[in-house]
């Protein structure tokens, strides 16, 4: 197995309890389509992020489906150390 891989799953082991009840609350949460009103929804990432020191931005062009950004880097030198963003808003569910 891959180590990157290796540390993904420990990682999701570790956290197992914590990733449960965030989306165990997060699937409760209305999302509308249409018109895909997701602040509520957006609202539980935005809780996540604030418990757990996570620096982000919000980019609230639409004002019914806010989005959450964040920097990060892939890795630590080379040609991966260049940043990544996480951009997403939260569309309506499948239904």
């Amino acid at each position: 197995m891959a180590p990157e891989k290796r540390r993904l799953l420990e990682r999701i082991d570790r956290d197992r309890e914590l990733l449960i009840h965030f989306l165990q609350e997060f699937i409760r949460c209305p999302t509308p389509n249409p018109p895909g009103g997701t602040r509520i929804a957006a609202r539980q990432v935005q809780k996540l992020l604030d418990t757990h020191g996570v620096a982000y931005r919000v980019i609230a062009s639409n004002e019914i489906m806010p989005k959450y950004r964040r920097q990060f880097f892939r890795g630590q030198t080379g040609s991966d150390s260049r940043p990544q963003w996480a951009h997403r808003h939260f569309p309506s569910r499948i239904r």
